[in-house]
């Protein structure tokens, strides 16, 4: 796992774990559902997934994207600028972030 995309070349999983405040699950669900909507939007070409699942108040998001450039780009959409203020609010702790690169050949 690493903390950062730099460096990977082709497609990119990130995993991303974070637990929400006990009275802020709402809010976190609500915010992540912005998110995945403009991810699954044309406006993100190079986001080819977003899931979010959620057990209680943890909660982790399954994301791919085309490449470095394409996370950049999801992070500059105004629904994740948005919605992360809302995620720093209502989450107990900062999100840990995994970047993985598929492999590219085949199981």
């Amino acid at each position: 796992m690493s903390a950062t995309p730099e460096g990977f070349s082709g497609r990119i999983i990130l995993v991303a774990e974070l637990e929400a405040k006990p009275d802020k699950v709402a809010e976190v669900e609500d915010a992540l559902s912005k998110i995945k909507a403009s991810a699954d939007s044309d406006a993100e070409p190079g986001c080819y997934t977003f899931r979010a699942s959620k057990f209680g108040t943890k909660f982790v998001v399954y994301e791919e994207y085309e490449n470095a450039a394409a996370i950049q780009a999801h992070s500059n959409t105004d629904a994740f600028k948005g919605a992360s203020k809302v995620l720093a609010e209502a989450a107990s702790a900062p999100p840990k972030l995994g970047f993985y690169e598929e492999l590219k050949t085949k199981l």
